[in-house]
Formats: structure tokens, C-alpha cells, sequence
């Protein structure tokens, strides 16, 4: 008797997906990773207000903290607000790798949202500091 691997009867009809079903599905995911926007809204505030917290500066909008501290508190907040979008580009380049056509629908948007974010804590943050 030969000794041949033995391939298990459950897996012997399954194809494996072509490069086009995986684009598909990457480009849709990426569509999907634009559905973590709200939750890393709340990520980001909640890691700005504990950062301002920790650093003394008024979380209230009072008064306009320093920009040293505006910074230290800004960066890493946009940096969290910015993970689905990253998530959206990654899987739009494996997309636009595997062959889909115009495949970066959701790096845009994702991109569009998080420049729109830090416009708006920009202009907040330059109202207080010349309105007072």
C-alpha cells in the first residue's frame, strides 16, 4: 500500500476565491470600515478630555488652554479618530492591488472626514484663543 495524503472529503469541491471576489470583498469591507466613525469620535474625546484632565487644562471651553497643551491633547485624538480611515486606505490599496476598478471611494471619505475634524477643532481652538 502507498502512502498518499489523504485530501479530507469536506474540502475537496471548496475553490478558493479568484482575485476578483477578493477585491469585492475588500472593497466592501473598506465601505464597512467607514461604520467605526462614530466610535472613535467617541475613542478620540474621550482620550482628549482624559489628556486635558491629566494636564490641568480646562475641559469646560472657558478659557483656551496653551497650544503646547492643545497639541499634546489634538494629536493623539486626531490619531485616534483617524483609525477607520487608515483601516478604509489600507483595504482600498488591497482592492486597487487585486484588480478593482476605481476602488478608492472609501479613502476619500475617510480622508474627507478626518481633515474635516481637525478643521473643526482648529477653528474652535483659534475662536478661543481670539475671542476669548
Amino acid at each position: 500500500m502507498s502512502q498518499r495524503s489523504q485530501v479530507p472529503a469536506g474540502d475537496a469541491g471548496q475553490a478558493q476565491p479568484g482575485p476578483e471576489q477578493r477585491a469585492r470583498t475588500a472593497h466592501r469591507f473598506a465601505w464597512l470600515s467607514l461604520l467605526l466613525f462614530p466610535f472613535s469620535l467617541v475613542g478620540a474625546f474621550l482620550l482628549g478630555d482624559g489628556l486635558a484632565t491629566l494636564l490641568g487644562a480646562p475641559v469646560d471651553g472657558s478659557t483656551a488652554p496653551p497650544v503646547w497643551v492643545a497639541l499634546t491633547v489634538g494629536v493623539p485624538a486626531v490619531l485616534v479618530f483617524s483609525v477607520p480611515a487608515l483601516l478604509a486606505a489600507l483595504l482600498s490599496r488591497r482592492a486597487a492591488r487585486l484588480g478593482r476598478p476605481s476602488p478608492w471611494g472609501p479613502a476619500i471619505v475617510g480622508g474627507v472626514l478626518v481633515i474635516v475634524f481637525c478643521g473643526q477643532n482648529l477653528l474652535s481652538y483659534l475662536a478661543q484663543v481670539l475671542v476669548g
